[in-house]
């Protein structure tokens, strides 16, 4: 696996689950040491950094999973990051208010749109709730890549928006490489796209390119969807109730709206085997379920 990040670029890394996106994250920010090879940041050679000075140095990131202080403050949970990262003890002569960089913890928690909930524990916050103090916990004194695991798990839709609008709030110079299942996001934010597949690098592209790249589509996407349907046609006697339906989709929810006796629920009782169809095809996870019983069906979901 070979990559290279300019100073200063967004770049999001794609891939199926499996793929390698956070064993390279691991690698890259010390958790996990490389077999062979070599990781230079800002030309220096970091390969053999324990994590600890890694971040010292600026390379900093998020997880998967809100790494918090539950008991403490969201104010405390930004203080101790900011510390960490300056690096001088606290004085015994002087209260924690009056540290220098106590200062900063209010600036911090603007950036991520958490200045409101600064003295909540970080226990009683939700878990989307999470994932802002501890992306101001990366971002306590400046780091120079930032590293974002999967950043929007768990966000609510007004979070999202918000996570999107944030690159453009940070400093041109702070390199920026996210994970994150959520395209919207991803392309959004991101200028250059990397795919992994199976630990080696696919594909590197610009946003744009990715609709159009078919091997990815393939891959990342997936050569046939969770659930797709095409042509389905239903009779109700000599009445022609469905004329040749056809929908596709992975696991995000599809809503089917439309006023009454436009053969919704028709749609779904075909799709379910509770009602024949007279042609078209359905399948479900690769299975062809269409002339299947509704109890097969169900078990085949």
């Amino acid at each position: 696996m070979e990559i290279s990040i300019p100073v200063g670029q967004r770049r999001a890394v794609l891939g199926a689950n499996g793929a390698g996106k956070t064993t390279l994250f691991n690698m890259i920010a010390g958790g996990l040491p490389p077999s062979e090879g070599s990781i230079t940041v800002f030309g220096e050679d970091m390969t053999h950094f324990s994590a600890e000075k890694r971040a010292r140095r600026g390379v900093r990131r998020t997880y998967q999973r809100s790494l918090v202080f539950g008991r403490l403050t969201v104010r405390d949970n930004l203080y101790i990051a900011i510390r960490g990262a300056t690096g001088p003890r606290l004085s015994f002569w002087r209260r924690v208010e009056a540290e220098p960089d106590h200062a900063c913890i209010g600036a911090l928690a603007a950036q991520v749109d958490r200045a409101h909930m600064l003295d909540r524990l970080a226990s009683d916050l939700s878990h989307g709730e999470h994932r802002q103090p501890e992306l101001g916990m990366a971002l306590a004194h400046p780091p120079k890549p930032l590293l974002l695991d999967e950043p929007a798990a768990g966000l609510s839709m007004r979070e999202r928006e918000n996570l999107m609008a944030m690159p453009a709030a940070l400093p041109r110079d702070l390199t920026l490489i996210m994970i994150e299942h959520d395209l919207d996001i991803a392309l959004t934010v991101s200028d250059v796209v990397t795919v992994m597949h199976n630990g080696h690098l696919l594909a590197e592209c610009t946003p744009a390119e990715i609709s159009t790249n078919q091997e990815i589509q393939d891959i990342y996407m997936g050569v046939e969807p969770l659930l797709s349907v095409s042509d389905l046609h239903v009779y109700y006697g000599s009445s022609h109730v469905l004329h040749g339906v056809s929908l596709a989709t992975d696991s995000a929810p599809v809503s089917i709206v439309w006023r009454n006796g436009m053969g919704k629920m028709t749609r779904c009782q075909a799709i379910m085997g509770l009602i024949p169809s007279v042609r078209g095809t359905v399948r479900l996870g690769g299975q062809d379920i269409i002339g299947k019983r509704a109890f097969r069906v169900t078990r085949a979901c």
